[in-house]
């Protein structure tokens, strides 16, 4: 991910997809961007790293959902 930085961007958003890639929240953290999460894929757990919305890591009720319908 050396093609993204901070003078580049400070916002990731990532719609549908990433709530399994701890290891790049971390890095883009690190880097000072903020990622957010929008997503329904079953995960391991909540990112310590980005803001995670997602509906099968909460007690939101509807868990079929798709991605569109978190987004």
């Amino acid at each position: 991910m050396d093609y993204i930085n901070s003078k580049n961007f400070s916002l990731v958003i990532a719609p549908d997809s990433s709530s399994n890639d701890y290891e790049q929240h971390k890095e883009l953290k690190d880097k000072g961007i903020l990622t957010i999460i929008l997503d329904h894929h079953l995960a391991d757990h909540l990112s310590e790293y980005a803001i995670t919305i997602n509906n099968q890591l909460c007690d939101y009720p509807n868990k079929e959902l798709s991605g569109v319908g978190v987004v």
